[in-house]
């Protein structure tokens, strides 16, 4: 809340951020909203998990193929934040992805756009210049983009657990690049895993950790 003291020219160094005011106790309403949100967001997860996907089964190959194999690439948006109208999520914003590296590559929700239809909840997004580049995320509703980002469509269904993967596989490929060398041309040539080469312990793997989670808060 603080950040509008802020820009780009006026860092929150040192003393700055260190003078930040902030309370020094909590509310108690925030204690039970926490709760009450990590359980449905345990439960949410849960039923997210590939076992009720029918996921493929893993052969033990170690086979790599192209992004575009994969998935198809195309150019998102190519929208500008400031040109659009701001609008709060919980009041039907939709979100509006850029280049930055956290919060899922969201960087504002924005009233839909009048000729122009979101992208598909269920595909990626790929930052394909600037510091984040190559900064991958899973989009869970319809969404707008900035401009040089991508959006990857899976070519068929594939699991929530095994696209998450591939986030992190495509990731992996950010050494080659930076903030001068783009990914705009070579994004669809990166190398992945194919299908059969995903590791067998991703089937599932989100109701265990939902499960652990549970478990820990119990315990505790």
């Amino acid at each position: 809340m603080n950040r509008y003291k802020f820009s780009y020219g006026r860092k929150p160094k040192g003393e700055r951020l260190k003078q930040i005011g902030l309370p020094d106790i909590a509310p108690s309403w925030v204690h039970y909203a926490e709760a009450a949100d990590l359980w449905s967001e345990l439960t949410r997860i849960k039923t997210l998990s590939s076992r009720f996907y029918g996921p493929t089964q893993h052969s033990g190959k170690n086979v790599l193929v192209r992004v575009q194999n994969i998935f198809e690439v195309r150019y998102g948006h190519s929208l500008e934040l400031n040109r659009l109208q701001l609008l709060s999520k919980e009041s039907g914003g939709i979100p509006f992805v850029s280049r930055k590296m956290g919060d899922n590559g969201i960087a504002a929700y924005v009233a839909p756009i009048q000729g122009t239809e979101p992208a598909q909840a269920g595909e990626f997004t790929c930052a394909l210049s600037g510091n984040g580049v190559l900064s991958t995320f899973y989009q869970e509703q319809p969404f707008y983009t900035v401009f040089h980002v991508a959006c990857l469509h899976p070519l068929e269904k594939i699991s929530i657990e095994e696209l998450l993967y591939y986030c992190s596989c495509i990731w992996q490929n950010r050494f080659r690049f930076s903030y001068r060398r783009q990914a705009n041309r070579t994004l669809k040539d990166l190398l992945i895993p194919d299908r059969e080469s995903v590791p067998g312990w991703i089937h599932g793997s989100l109701a265990r950790v939902a499960d652990d989670l549970i478990n820990i808060a119990h315990d505790g």
